[in-house]
């Protein structure tokens, strides 16, 4: 059975029927003065590696911060269907289709809504050409798995990318001491940001299901810049602290409304033209 977008949301136990998503003046303002910045335009270099070192490199990253859970995989080999719990990094990989985006990753979800709503995993798409940037976007999906089974650990279907992009920031940011994979990421995120952005100014051109996804990664994109912001710039305190609480997101204790109120993360002061500029143009 094929979903609409707003019955998944339901499913997923999101709050119902989110509204399209208006880009502002001043966020349009926001965006071309970023997408006019040298970090835009840089073109990074990225060097191919093995599966494996990739691999390596995220979950390295991922074990020495985070406590990760079981997750529910679901199979169909035998003809009866299985779910079983197991570690994320057992999670099947497959070669994503885009074969020159090397950002290109998801995780792959089943949705069973009787007899009672649940979400189950069957793998993660990766990028088919492998680079420095794969083990950013395996932490993105990982993180993921984290949280999309939980439901209810996120309200807002805006909010459901927040983490995953949060975390792979983080990733990036200590890869290499030159920064090169944040500043690839961050020119990625700015071009991004700059098209959802123009969609979302024509929505005639769009269905309500694009819509909503173009809404879902701009907003996602603004809260997580803003999050990580106060992260990159914030003292050793202050980072254990916002680690420990999404640590607590992934043990559901928290929700991540609760972590961007605690951090005063709103939509308003994410589109901040100072920190933002300051933040891009280090």
């Amino acid at each position: 059975m094929t979903l609409t977008k707003d019955k998944e949301i339901i499913l997923r136990g999101y709050n119902p029927y989110p509204q399209i998503y208006k880009p502002s003046p001043k966020l349009v303002s926001l965006v071309t003065k970023l997408n006019k910045l040298d970090i835009a335009k840089k073109r990074n270099r990225v060097h191919t590696m093995e599966l494996d070192e990739a691999l390596y490199d995220a979950s390295a990253f991922l074990d020495r911060y985070y406590n990760l859970h079981n997750i529910p995989l679901i199979t169909n080999d035998t003809g009866a269907t299985v779910v079983t719990n197991i570690h994320p990094y057992d999670l099947p990989l497959y070669e994503g289709e885009e074969t020159d985006n090397i950002f290109s990753s998801s995780i792959i979800e089943d949705i069973i809504s009787t007899p009672k709503p649940s979400i189950n995993y069957i793998g993660i798409n990766l990028a088919p050409t492998i680079t420095e940037q794969t083990s950013t976007s395996y932490v993105h999906e990982i993180t993921h798995s984290q949280l999309d089974h939980q439901i209810g650990v996120i309200k807002e279907f805006y909010h459901a990318e927040i983490l995953s992009m949060f975390n792979e920031l983080f990733h990036a940011s200590i890869l290499d001491s030159g920064e090169n994979i944040l500043r690839l990421n961050d020119s990625r995120r700015l071009y991004e940001m700059k098209i959802l952005t123009q969609s979302l100014l024509h929505p005639s051109a769009f269905t309500r299901e694009d819509l909503l996804l173009d809404s879902q990664y701009l907003i996602s994109d603004l809260k997580a810049y803003n999050l990580f912001i106060k992260f990159y710039y914030g003292n050793e305190t202050l980072k254990e602290e916002i680690i420990s609480d999404i640590q607590s997101v992934f043990d559901g204790y928290m929700t991540v409304e609760d972590l961007l109120d605690k951090y005063n993360i709103t939509l308003a002061n994410s589109i901040d033209n100072k920190k933002l500029l300051k933040y891009f143009n280090r």
